[in-house]
């Protein structure tokens, strides 16, 4: 389970490598396609954590929380990279 601490030091890192950055968003499953419509082409202008949930707030007021649960996890990816190759986890096929 990850701890306050480590999404503290998460929020520090995304803070120094994302902010002033725009993004792309998008819902693989489609749930939250229409957030990540809103989310898609803004810029980040800061981050932060309260307790275990990070919060990435981006312009126009639209902010985006994630909570990471007991088995959550972040990976980071070089600009430009290719596609992460899929993998079993949360919101992703589990073979039987």
């Amino acid at each position: 389970m990850p701890e306050g601490n480590i999404l503290h030091r998460i929020a520090r890192i995304h803070g120094q490598w994302l902010v002033g950055r725009s993004f792309t968003a998008d819902s693989p499953q489609g749930r939250f396609s229409a957030d990540a419509r809103r989310l898609s082409g803004r810029a980040l202008v800061s981050v932060d954590a309260h307790g275990k949930h990070l919060f990435h707030h981006f312009e126009g007021g639209v902010r985006l929380h994630i909570h990471l649960g007991l088995v959550g996890h972040l990976r980071h990816f070089r600009f430009r990279a290719p596609p992460p190759p899929p993998r079993a986890g949360c919101g992703s096929p589990r073979p039987r």
